[in-house]
């Protein structure tokens, strides 16, 4: 009967060791450029709905009142003539912002050396992480708001919180810029790129790249739906 009950014993030992080992296998951490390319297709997604969400439309200085009261340095009669939308800019190179992003809404100010300058600066609108509202720049820590200064989301530093060696992107030719990118979007949700933002005709594809790995996500034109693509 003891050697039975032992047999038995063995058995089950057996058996929980083996659901423990399948279990562990079912929660392996995923690699870190995957957890890259969904953190940054969830952030495209945010900055789309940011856009979706936003009511303000300046047709008038009264309607500029409340945006103009949040920042000063906003010249609120440019609010009226240059439209704003939400943007992910892509910042691929310096040593604090190398593989990063940025989700901000760029603002017209008095001053011609940050009026509508490309850069997600003091004055102006960042998008908060929903779950902790911290701010998802990173372009730098200096000269951006008070509130932002050391609560930024690691997520958007993707050299420093997953190891990217390189962001590359596929896109049409009048989006292309020197260093980086960006894709803007509408209140319709419809994406936009270029100095002058003109909707996207063809895929915007960027693709992340760790040691000989890479990634691919595309945003579609007009319908600025995210989704994966295959690296060619």
């Amino acid at each position: 009967m003891r050697e039975a009950f032992s047999l038995l014993e063995s058995i089950f030992a057996l058996l929980i060791i083996g659901v423990a080992l399948i279990l562990g296998l079912g929660f392996q951490p995923q690699p870190p450029l995957i957890l890259a390319i969904q953190s940054l297709k969830a952030d495209i997604i945010l900055a789309q709905t940011l856009a979706l969400r936003d009511s303000r439309f300046f047709s008038n200085l009264t309607s500029t009142t409340i945006t103009h009261s949040l920042s000063p340095s906003i010249n609120p009669n440019k609010l009226i003539t240059h439209p704003t939308m939400w943007q992910i800019q892509f910042h691929t190179s310096g040593i604090y912002t190398q593989n990063s992003y940025s989700i901000y809404i760029d603002t017209p100010r008095y001053a011609q050396t940050t009026d509508l300058d490309g850069r997600p600066m003091s004055g102006d609108f960042i998008a908060l992480e929903p779950t902790n509202n911290q701010c998802l720049s990173g372009y730098n820590n200096t000269n951006v708001s008070d509130y932002c200064k050391n609560n930024t989301s690691p997520s958007v530093r993707l050299k420093e919180q997953f190891g990217v060696e390189k962001i590359t992107f596929d896109r049409d030719e009048f989006c292309k810029e020197r260093d980086g990118g960006r894709i803007y979007f509408d209140d319709l949700g419809v994406p936009y790129c270029g100095k002058s933002p003109r909707p996207i005709s063809k895929p915007y594809k960027i693709t992340l790249h760790k040691g000989r790995e890479s990634l691919s996500i595309c945003i579609t034109p007009l319908s600025g739906y995210v989704t994966s693509c295959d690296q060619k």
